[in-house]
């Protein structure tokens, strides 16, 4: 199954456990409906990591390597702000805007940015990001100079939040969710229902069955 149909089915179960959720009387039926549905959540964050990223145009250079027979000390502290449609990074040096905008210089490519400064305190600066956490579009983005700090505006591509400003693969992994990892998502919603009709008493069986009963019929509806 490809990724975007499991993503679809995964959000499928996931708005199905809400409207669930959303007539569950029984405090042990809502405890378990609302731990399904974080656990929905992170599947689909874990298939939206797994969709294979796009493939640059051939056109778009890698960040360019240090100038020949220039040597830079290396930037490392920033801070970054994630917005919706754009990310902020922060690098504080106090009087840098005395170097002027001619000393400091930043190339953008869709998923780096390389920022150089000459001059600032009697050395040379750099600061590259190869590997940033989504892509930007590098003729939008821009480098502000400011009195004591540069601001770097990285103008995303799309809406994606970023939680850190360099890529982290695997940052989740299917096993840490306690789960098979060949189980099939879609699955888990229809077993945690299962076990719990067939585990629980005469009340929570017919709520359960009622709750599912409309889901499904509200769910056949919206069909075209």
């Amino acid at each position: 199954m490809n990724s975007d149909k499991t993503i679809e089915e995964l959000q499928q179960d996931f708005a199905e456990a809400e409207n669930l959720l959303s007539q569950a009387q029984r405090p042990r039926l809502q405890k378990l409906l609302q731990d399904e549905l974080s656990r929905l959540r992170v599947s689909i964050d874990l298939e939206r990591n797994r969709a294979p990223r796009p493939e640059a145009p051939q056109k778009t250079q890698p960040a360019p390597a240090a100038n020949e027979g220039v040597h830079y000390s290396t930037l490392t502290k920033y801070s970054f702000e994630n917005e919706s449609d754009h990310v902020k990074v922060y690098i504080l040096l106090d009087g840098i805007g005395e170097v002027g905008k001619e000393g400091v210089k930043c190339d953008f490519t869709e998923r780096s940015f390389d920022l150089k400064i000459h001059g600032y305190q009697g050395k040379n600066w750099r600061m590259i990001i190869r590997n940033l956490c989504g892509d930007i579009v590098p003729g939008t983005s821009e480098l502000r100079l400011k009195k004591n700090s540069i601001v770097l505006i990285l103008k995303k591509s799309g809406t994606k939040y970023w939680d850190s400003l360099v890529y982290k693969e695997n940052a989740l992994k299917p096993e840490s969710l306690g789960k098979d990892k060949n189980e099939d998502p879609q699955q888990g919603l229809m077993n945690m229902m299962k076990k719990l009709y067939e585990e629980g008493d005469e009340d929570m069986k017919r709520t359960i069955a009622q709750a599912w009963t409309k889901s499904q019929d509200e769910r056949s509806k919206g069909t075209p």
